[in-house]
């Protein structure tokens, strides 16, 4: 007998005696339910949800140790105990057709709109990169994508530290790249196409006056080089292609199971900012 661990989104899973599960820091699995309104779980679980055992004893609910026999998911059982293999499926591929979908109009339609292609790549990439990690917290969106295209788009770490640097960072909070940053002892410049390009994250040596103003230039000594469309290739190839893209090892993998219906549980809660 041991402990069964179940991965489960807040207030789900309801069991038949109209409790729920609750998942402990330890993995521990405890049957949650009010002796005297056994209803009510519906009405709290996410109140109830986060809180300790010792407070929810205190507010009057009954914490009841579950143990079962061979109930740890596994690959093959995953989506019957925990219902959520389904769900990541079309989840995902949802996403990547809709970024490729708005790649496409934004690269191949004029009016061009490339800021826009960019800051969906990398909105999908902090997707995916979420669901990797199991971790959706505030604070924890950066080092969440270089661990996601370190290992799972084989960037490099001057190339996901040059991507968030010139491009992630800067969009989202400037509006626009800057013209030129220091990064290791360089003065780099930055140059997209819209178009797969086999020089995309390229980093390559210059000498050149770079714009800031018509009466303000910065001599930059290298430029780093992003193509729209291969970006958004690689991000598709690291979600869907066999057999180490995201999705494959989803279904094969019980750590990436837990993590993802643990960041998908804090995505989907509507009282999780």
């Amino acid at each position: 007998m041991r402990k069964l661990t179940v991965y489960v989104t807040r207030g789900s899973n309801v069991l038949p005696d109209r409790g729920f599960c609750l998942v402990d820091p330890n993995g521990d699995v405890y049957v949650v339910y009010r002796q005297d309104d056994a209803d009510t779980c519906w009405q709290v679980a996410e109140a109830v949800y986060s809180k300790p055992r010792l407070t929810l004893q205190a507010e009057g609910w009954t914490v009841v140790e579950v143990e079962l026999p061979d109930a740890q998911p596994t690959a093959l059982n995953f989506g019957e105990n925990v219902g959520l293999l389904e769900m990541a499926e079309p989840l995902v591929r949802r996403r990547i057709a809709s970024l490729n979908n708005d790649v496409d109009h934004c690269t191949h339609q004029e009016p061009y709109a490339p800021f826009p292609a960019l800051l969906y790549c990398f909105a999908t990439v902090d997707f995916l990169a979420a669901l990797y990690a199991g971790n959706t917290g505030k604070g924890q969106q950066a080092a969440n994508t270089r661990q996601y295209m370190t290992e799972m788009m084989a960037y490099t770490e001057e190339q996901v530290r040059l991507l968030q640097a010139i491009y992630r960072h800067k969009l989202v909070h400037l509006a626009e790249p800057k013209s030129v940053i220091a990064d290791a002892n360089r003065l780099v410049s930055w140059r997209y196409v819209h178009p797969r390009d086999e020089q995309h994250l390229s980093i390559t040596a210059v000498r050149a006056w770079v714009v800031v103003t018509p009466k303000w230039q910065v001599l930059c000594d290298h430029e780093f080089f992003i193509s729209i469309r291969s970006f958004a290739d690689d991000i598709t190839r690291s979600a869907t292609t066999a057999p180490d893209g995201y999705l494959p090892r989803v279904v094969r993998e019980p750590a990436l199971q837990a993590n993802f219906v643990r960041a998908f549980g804090r995505i989907s809660d509507p009282y999780d900012g």
